[in-house]
């Protein structure tokens, strides 16, 4: 265990605090310990396990803990590595998440303490990038060291049945499905005259071959996404502990041009959209009409619901499908400049770079 000072020392009843840094193995049991008791979501070792899984060719995650004189664990933050595409060259940014830290050491600089400490040992690596969507409370702390707001992850609705604001507004059920039904006939005429002749969708419940196709910002200067190759996928959504996902694919006579993954919740009642991919961007749209108007998918479903970053290019097309965005955005807070210091990245993001 790699142990640095803190620097000013955070005393409680003469008890001194110090950061120290590990793997996650050996540390499993821990890190599910304290992480469950600082998050309203209670998760078990096996999606642990999956989450600080390392991608081949990428660092090895790394722990921070904020350790008690008696080196007891009270703090924690984790980093992992995964591949995304920077400047047309894959390359390793840094996630972090699982910022922990006991409820009665709050206010006490430690939060602070540990997140320098982190940021200090992300910056002694080559070309280093950071990613985060943290909490308010951690992104003005982050704020204080060095990292910086990369920009918002706009939610994008499409409603399958009339909104609640809707029912109200009109007061009547049946106004609101005679409006509805409307809003689904005028995109419904712009998906006949935009789609191709030799399209058709299909879904699968397992990712194939055919699904792996070059994301259109994989080699685009100034852009990072993350990567969606085989090993990247099948980690990503096949190998997911606890949800099952689909996959639904646009052909164009026998081969696949785009494809999105998605999972239904049937508690929140929302089809969520993780990725989106295509040979040519232009068939995102194309896709994402022939996926909302399957409705037989979306039995007992609200709506489909995308996240998407401000800078992401496929969400340009979207108010055209029907989609409208949401005021509830989350901030996405990132660190360095990868191998281009001094450029301003455009980060390509979607509800797949979330809790991974």
């Amino acid at each position: 265990m790699v142990s640095t000072d803190l620097g000013e020392s955070v005393q409680q009843r003469s008890t001194e605090y110090r950061v120290a840094f590990t793997s996650y193995d050996g540390e499993e049991d821990h890190v599910l310990r304290l992480r469950n008791l600082t998050r309203e979501t209670i998760q078990d070792r096996s999606y642990l396990d999956w989450r600080y899984r390392s991608p081949p060719g990428q660092p090895k995650p790394i722990i921070a803990w904020v350790l008690d004189a008696r080196g007891g664990r009270v703090g924690m933050a984790g980093l992992i590595f995964r591949p995304y595409w920077i400047d047309g060259a894959l390359a390793a940014v840094a996630v972090l998440g699982d910022i922990a830290l006991n409820e009665d050491l709050r206010g006490r600089g430690l939060g602070k303490k540990l997140l320098k400490s982190m940021t200090a040992r992300l910056a002694e690596m080559p070309h280093p990038m950071g990613l985060v969507i943290p909490n308010d409370a951690a992104a003005r702390t982050l704020a204080s060291c060095g990292w910086r707001s990369g920009g918002v992850l706009i939610p994008y609705v499409y409603p399958l049945r009339p909104p609640d604001r809707m029912v109200s507004l009109f007061r009547s059920d049946v106004v609101s499905r005679s409006v509805m039904r409307a809003y689904g006939a005028i995109f419904k005429q712009v998906f006949r005259v935009n789609s191709h002749p030799h399209d058709s969708l299909d879904v699968v419940d397992r990712l194939d071959g055919a699904m792996v196709t070059a994301r259109a910002t994989a080699m685009k200067v100034g852009a990072v996404s993350r990567d969606v190759g085989a090993e990247s996928l099948k980690w990503r959504y096949h190998d997911h502990p606890h949800h099952r996902f689909k996959f639904a694919r646009l052909k164009r006579g026998e081969q696949v041009v785009a494809w999105l993954v998605y999972r239904c919740s049937s508690e929140e009642q929302i089809c969520h959209v993780y990725d989106v991919d295509a040979r040519d961007a232009r068939d995102v749209p194309r896709l994402l009409a022939h996926f909302v108007q399957r409705r037989d998918l979306f039995t007992g479903m609200g709506s489909v619901r995308l996240l998407l970053s401000e800078q992401h290019g496929y969400r340009r097309s979207l108010w055209k499908l029907g989609f409208f965005p949401r005021a509830d955005h989350v901030v996405f807070h990132i660190l360095g400049d990868g191998r281009q210091p001094g450029r301003t990245h455009e980060w390509w993001l979607s509800y797949g770079d979330k809790d991974i």
